[in-house]
């Protein structure tokens, strides 16, 4: 279900992106790929909110937003092992994947980031 909305909401939503949210968003993301073997829980849980609620917020269609944010299991189940479990990875493998998008988003390329954004 989020492969399907979440495209559609970042689509609508790179349209009213305040200047300098990617830049921010892609200065968090290099920031925890420089320090991941540092980088705790809650860091985690932020950066996974900024791409798929702060982000995907920009879209301006709160019905859609439901939709995408009801079926977020994923990120509710990585809330609680990002706080409770030791680590599963030296560098958490979301991060790469949403600085491939925030990268290309900056560089005007929509369609990339977009069908990056299907796969994540």
């Amino acid at each position: 279900m989020r492969g399907l909305l979440e495209p559609v909401a970042l689509t609508k939503a790179v349209l009213h992106v305040p200047d300098g949210f990617f830049a921010g968003m892609r200065a968090h993301l290099e920031d925890a790929l420089e320090n991941s073997q540092d980088i705790e829980g809650g860091m985690l849980d932020r950066l996974e909110t900024e791409m798929h609620i702060s982000l995907l917020g920009f879209c301006g269609n709160q019905t859609l937003m439901q939709a995408i944010e009801l079926p977020q299991s994923l990120l509710i189940a990585h809330r609680i092992l990002y706080k409770w479990t030791p680590r599963l990875f030296d560098t958490e493998p979301f991060l790469s994947e949403h600085l491939d998008i925030v990268r290309n988003l900056e560089n005007g390329k929509r369609d990339k980031a977009v069908d990056c954004c299907a796969c994540i």
